[in-house]
């Protein structure tokens, strides 16, 4: 059982949680797909917008390696993420 004393914050963000991981799972597959070129992608970095380039494998495992994260952190909760 999972205590709300304890699990408050991660309960709370338990939508946002799972909308990551979509997300992740999402790009995960466009970048897969064997294409010329880079990834692309776009970071907020405190109220900065900032265009990145990365090689698509360094992205895919970058992006692998974060959904592997929130994985393990819903596992801490006792939440199986088979998404």
């Amino acid at each position: 059982m999972i205590k709300l004393s304890e699990n408050m914050t991660a309960l709370v963000n338990l939508k946002t949680t799972i909308k990551a991981m979509q997300n992740l799972k999402e790009l995960i597959s466009y970048y897969s797909v064997d294409k010329p070129g880079p990834a692309y992608m776009t970071a907020d970095y405190n109220g900065h917008i900032i265009d990145l380039q990365f090689d698509r494998y360094i992205a895919v495992e970058a992006l692998k390696k974060q959904y592997a994260i929130l994985y393990d952190y819903l596992a801490e909760l006792g939440i199986e993420a088979d998404l």
